[in-house]
């Protein structure tokens, strides 16, 4: 296509005089060269002359620099706008002086109908709100009340500007990302990686900063029994904390009231000196066996606008009877030798340890048991005295490999079992080899080759919920206790998973995860593994890490007690129901555990009743285990905080109902630390290229948008007409060609 004149952008690289002096006078010079050279060869001379004449001319033209601006052929697509809406807790918080929670302030101002119709005519509008995930909603979702946008109780930023800016493509002037919220993070988690990647893709965050800086006075109650098991004359305590906001230097009194309590009840005066949280040790001392309430509260302070979470009930489960354990060791090491000192200082555990230090030596140690002389058990029936029997590595150099099955019949009959420390047995030897064959069918796993090194372990919901990782006193949840220890030295690798098999921990997440923590029933028994060695490592915690100390005790004492507990009858009852636990955090899962003595007749329908706080029941639906006929089990989710109850119907089996009850706690941090944080907001906007709208500053969304965004457009740039490869080719063609002929006429 020719280009018209007015079609030319001329941006010469010198003056346009100057250039033509140059031209000219390099014109003057060829044309002297040539009219001296035409009194032998005219012809040639003005062949050679023209030549060298369209040389200096085009070059003259390129140093004019002739250009064009690129044709516009489609029309350009909008840009892309994400709209990212915080809707966790802290943003149904209403600030002083405000009618209307910063959720419904946000909402109002800034994404009104109206306002939405002008930014969809502009943008390709992609709306999500987020508090520890993300999801994608429609313009319509936006008017409905706050409850129905899913609040949630916990915030990553981080987590959901890096989730969608990875579904953007950036680029100056084009894709931009608009914030709504309070900046209030629950998980602290550091900004830096989002930030980077919006600068990678030239993504501005445009950011609109919602609430006030300042929290609403609030108390709020935690308690949690420090052992969810106790034995009758046994000390136990509650662990209660009171978290608080706003209240530096004021105090509250605590109550407490319940069964085995010094004096029948307790009244403490709580005074925070500006800690956010203090933990109270409550010392309860029953002396029935039997489930036993302890209800708790705290004053509400002058100011306090939410007062529900001041209240909370704690149930106590108490046992008669010791737990007797029986540690089996062929192969000394420090995994066995430190869980069993945390056994021994659990008074109601009555430990038998049987250790072969060495082919001629073997060591009996015996804890709180009346007979120091122990024989080495060769049948079930010589296991059956012991709740418990934890076997470590090596087990083949202590026991004869024909007499393992002994173990397998142990837990069918109700016993339980603790693999502490992996594999119990070495399968590259012909005894440890014999030794799998009868223990393989009580491990929870199929193993696979190979070891991990050193390995941070994470615990799945199932382990979060589970009594062995209830770590009161601990002001972290039980997820973070975990991931603050130390690592596993060694991992076994496992192939999968046995059916019925329960993982509490492993390495990674999700469907890749692999298990390290695990349980199984088994028959009318259970069994625990821990699929590795170094969680003695827990005992030894590394500076700044002290107010984990104790976990590694606590989660020995709640493991073992948890399966003596599980499998416990009375005598003469045929059916018994075991809640997984007493205390339940809200938003955790909770399992309920049937179990009978034999296996039931074909048409057995035992009917269980679960009942909220607010008196409305409903049916649960149990499962068997698999392979298991005589355990039925059932998950539960509570979604309110308050005490539930759980009713056991089978009139087959027990002529009156079982009925357990649970306490379900809240603690909402979101809510109780809700303060706004608007210099972290400003600190993104700033750094990502974006603006910065302050709380409560009324302002036209859509026009100061586009006002920003085309100020970052980069406008069609001129492109040289000479700039093209055949254009450069062809002069230096004919610049080749004159020289040549020049050469040929012997005129160089």
């Amino acid at each position: 296509m020719m280009l018209a004149p007015l079609d030319i952008l001329w941006r010469p690289a010198l003056a346009p005089l100057h250039v033509a002096v140059v031209v000219l006078v390099l014109a003057a010079l060829a044309a002297w060269i040539y009219i001296r050279a035409a009194r032998r060869m005219p012809l040639r001379a003005a062949l050679l002359g023209f030549m060298r004449l369209i040389v200096i001319l085009v070059l003259g033209a390129i140093l004019l620099g002739p250009s064009v601006l690129p044709a516009v052929t489609t029309t350009p697509a909008r840009p892309r706008l994400s709209i990212l809406l915080d809707v966790s807790g802290s943003m149904l918080t209403q600030d002083r002086d405000q009618p209307r929670t910063r959720l419904r302030n946000a909402i109002d101002d800034y994404l009104n109908a109206d306002e939405l119709t002008r930014l969809g005519d502009l943008y390709d509008l992609r709306i999500s709100t987020f508090d520890e995930s993300v999801r994608a909603i429609t313009k319509s979702a936006l008017t409905g009340n706050d409850a129905s946008l899913d609040t949630g109780k916990r915030t990553d930023y981080a987590q959901a500007l890096t989730q969608t800016l990875i579904d953007m493509y950036g680029g100056e002037g084009a894709d931009a990302l608009l914030l709504i919220g309070d900046g209030h993070d629950s998980q602290d988690a550091p900004m830096e990686p989002a930030i980077a990647l919006a600068q990678s893709k030239k993504i501005a965050i445009h950011v609109v900063a919602v609430g006030d800086a300042t929290t609403p006075r609030d108390l709020a109650l935690v308690a949690l029994p420090a052992q969810e098991v106790l034995f009758t004359g046994e000390p136990g305590r509650i662990i209660a904390k009171i978290y608080q906001t706003d209240m530096d230097g004021a105090s509250t009194v605590l109550h407490v009231n319940g069964p085995g309590l010094p004096g029948g009840a307790i009244v403490r005066k709580i005074t925070f000196d500006a800690k956010a949280s203090i933990a109270v040790p409550i010392p309860i001392m029953p002396k029935e066996p039997g489930l036993y309430e302890y209800k708790l509260r705290v004053e509400p302070a002058d100011g306090e606008t939410i007062t529900s979470n001041n209240e909370q009930s704690v149930f106590v489960q108490v046992s008669q009877k010791m737990v007797k354990v029986l540690l089996l060791e062929g192969e000394p090491f420090w995994d066995t030798k430190f869980l069993a000192q945390s056994l021994r200082t659990d008074p109601r555990v009555e430990l038998t340890q049987i250790t072969q230090v060495s082919p001629e030596r073997r060591e009996q140690i015996v804890t709180r048991g009346g007979d120091s002389s122990v024989k080495m058990p060769a049948s079930a029936d010589a296991l059956a005295p012991y709740d418990i029997v934890v076997l470590g590595r090596g087990i083949e150099r202590l026991i004869d490999p024909a007499k393992m099955n002994m173990f397998p019949d142990y837990v069918a009959r109700g016993g339980h079992i603790i693999f502490a420390r992996g594999r119990a047995y070495d399968p590259v030897t012909p005894a440890g080899h014999d030794a799998e064959a009868s223990l393989g069918v009580i491990e929870p796993v199929h193993w696979a080759p190979g070891l991990l090194h050193d390995q941070p372990l994470s615990l799945t919901p199932a382990g979060a919920s589970h009594p062995a990782f209830s770590f009161a006193g601990v002001a972290a949840e039980a997820d973070k206790v975990v991931q603050a220890l130390p690592n596993l030295s060694v991992v076994l690798r496992t192939a999968k998973l046995k059916p019925a098999t329960i993982t509490l921990a492993g390495i990674g997440k999700g469907a890749n995860m692999q298990p390290v923590i695990v349980t199984m029933d088994y028959g009318r028994g259970r069994v625990m593994a821990v699929l590795g060695e170094g969680l003695w490592r827990w005992s030894f915690l590394p500076p700044g890490s002290e107010q984990y100390r104790g976990v590694f005790d606590a989660f020995w004492s709640n493991s073992v007690r948890w399966l003596a507990s599980g499998g416990e009858m009375e005598p003469g009852q045929q059916i018994a129901m075991k809640l997984g636990r007493s205390s339940v955090r809200l938003g955790d899962t909770l399992s309920v555990d049937v179990t009978t003595r034999f296996n039931p007749p074909a048409d057995f329908e035992p009917k269980v009743t679960l009942t909220d706080p607010a008196g409305n029941a409903q049916h649960l639906s149990l499962k068997s285990t698999d392979g298991v006929a005589t355990r039925m089990t059932a998950t539960i989710e509570p979604r309110a905080a308050g005490v539930w109850s759980v009713r056991l119907d089978a009139p087959a089996m027990a002529k009156e109902p079982i009925v357990r009850k649970f306490n379900v706690y809240d603690v909402d941090l979101e809510r109780l630390q809700s303060g706004a944080r608007p210099a972290v907001m400003r600190d993104l906007a700033e750094r990502t290229g974006g603006m910065f709208i302050a709380a409560g500053e009324r302002v036209d969304l859509a026009d100061k948008l586009e006002r920003q965004m085309a100020a970052k457009r980069v406008p069609p740039r001129a492109e040289y007409v000479w700039d093209a490869p055949w254009l450069l080719a062809t002069l230096l063609v004919w610049a080749g060609l004159e020289w040549i002929v020049r050469r040929q006429s012997g005129w160089l």
